[in-house]
């Protein structure tokens, strides 16, 4: 076919041409090749840390190098008053907990630790701006250590079980009326939850709670025992006895095992357990501490061990009063926890009042808002106007003293199209998360003014805009038409 021949004509030609070695090629350098470049980050880098700040990690804080490591010294004892939280090991070295480890891993669950993985992690802070008086959150990890696949494994297998017990109170809610599993993976519950007030207009109280101790204050022993009880539970009444990892990461039930995969009985999950909690040796340059009362913040399972300790309370409380006093359980139906953040709504007041009874005397439990008609949970807040419950979206970084970049520049190293999906794609997370029209209208102009400053086009705001709007139906939730509502928004 002539057109064919054509075709492959053109191609052979710009190879040709791409080939040809006479070609001038034009040498880019990289500005950190530069002897003036390199020489300023070399003198800022002796004099501060160059840290990620909490809730905004796209944002750098520079902080100074003595004050970062007098924060760390305070926080393991060694400057002020010491603490029971961690402690410094004297008799041992890092390399031969290295050591044991390997050979522990080994004989134990048959893991062989690969030669970049011979280390522990480190302990490091990050400023949490948005608090005030500044606060503090440390973190012990690392993407190389000794325990990184036994800790994988672990937090896979967790999430397995908490889609297990999920599905189960569930539909004991179903059948009972009593919700016992409050626990939350994103906003859509509490929503959902508002949505149904909507025709009742039955809104009376909201408040929210955070645990301020969570991964702080829990001794290892009570949280091994906690997390057996929850393993044992998972375990009765199926036809698997083995847990199996495959090669992408994640677990299944099976009925035997497998040499392709990594498997686990009842017994090596409850080993391991014990083994992460009671080995999390970390570094602070030579020195070797250990952490021994908590859970380890950073680590793969920390997450699914903090959710299910407060859930084993939360169903145990529970189950002990709704025999005695069913109206009192049924009124935490609309109470929801996302790790240590909680909320109730229109409980009476009934967990501000019972949640000493429910969980142990450790854990420092603190109210959020002072006003029952109005408060913030997760990136919403909630209010409650003549008998509604009013949302609009929340976010802490608001609260920063400073600007901070949110979403890419223009002219970032990213297509045109990904930068303008990124832009109506937060348009509709605003409006998914607000009731009122005049909230959203004010929402999203402040955030297409910043973005503009970023260097979106107008023009093509809008286009990509309308298709947003069309898609999901927006306007027609705040019962206008399209134009109408982006003719308000520009």
């Amino acid at each position: 076919m002539v057109w064919r021949d054509r075709v492959l004509k053109e191609i052979d030609n710009r190879i040709a041409f791409l080939s040809n070695n006479n070609r001038k090629v034009r040498k880019k350098s990289s500005i950190f090749q530069n002897t003036t470049s390199k020489n300023c980050l070399s003198d800022l880098q002796s004099k501060y840390v160059l840290v990620p700040i909490d809730k905004a990690a796209n944002n750098v804080a520079f902080i100074c190098k003595r004050f970062y490591a007098e924060v760390l010294l305070k926080e393991l004892g060694i400057l002020g008053t010491s603490t029971s939280t961690y402690t410094k090991i004297e008799d041992k070295t890092p390399d031969e907990i290295v050591t044991q480890h390997q050979s522990e891993l080994k004989n134990q669950f048959n893991i062989s630790v690969s030669k970049d993985m011979l280390t522990l992690p480190d302990i490091y802070w990050l400023p949490k701006l948005h608090k005030n008086p500044i606060k503090f959150r440390y973190i012990i990890a690392s993407k190389h250590c000794t325990t990184k696949n036994l800790s994988k494994y672990v937090s896979s297998i967790f999430s397995l079980f908490m889609n297990q017990i999920e599905a189960y109170y569930n539909k004991s809610h179903y059948y009972s009326g009593i919700k016992s599993y409050w626990i939350v993976r994103n906003r859509d519950p509490i929503m959902d939850a508002v949505r149904r007030s909507y025709a009742r207009n039955s809104a009376k109280c909201v408040s929210s709670f955070d645990f301020s101790t969570l991964y702080t204050k829990i001794p290892h022993d009570k949280l091994i025992d906690v997390l057996n009880e929850i393993i044992d539970f998972v375990f009765k009444g199926g036809t698997r006895s083995k847990i199996a990892i495959r090669y992408s990461g994640k677990a299944t039930w099976v009925k035997s095992c497998s040499s392709k995969t990594t498997n686990f009985t009842k017994i090596s999950i409850k080993n391991a357990v014990s083994y992460l909690i009671k080995n999390c040796y970390f570094k602070l340059g030579d020195k070797l501490f250990r952490q021994d009362i908590g859970i380890p913040m950073g680590s793969d399972p920390a997450p699914a061990f903090a959710n299910l300790f407060l859930f084993y309370y939360e169903s145990s409380w529970l189950k002990s009063i709704k025999k005695d006093d069913n109206i009192l359980a049924r009124k935490f139906g609309q109470v929801f926890r996302y790790i240590d953040d909680l909320v109730a709504l229109n409980d009476g007041l009934a967990f501000e009042r019972y949640h000493d009874q429910i969980y142990p005397p450790e854990l420092e439990l603190n109210k959020e808002n002072e006003n029952n008609h109005c408060t913030n949970f997760l990136d919403l807040n909630i209010g409650i106007e003549n008998g509604v419950f009013i949302t609009k979206l929340f976010d802490k970084r608001d609260s920063f003293g400073f600007n901070i970049t949110r979403l890419p520049y223009r002219d970032s190293n990213i297509p045109c199209r990904m930068f303008y999906s990124s832009i109506t794609a937060e348009c509709l997370r605003i409006c998914r998360a607000t009731t009122t029209h005049d909230d959203a209208i004010t929402s999203i102009k402040g955030f297409l003014t910043r973005m503009m400053k970023q260097g979106a086009e107008l023009p093509k705001i809008k286009n990509s805009i309308r298709k947003m709007v069309n898609k999901h139906q927006i306007a027609h939730k705040y019962n206008v038409n399209t134009n109408t509502f982006i003719n308000q928004i520009l």
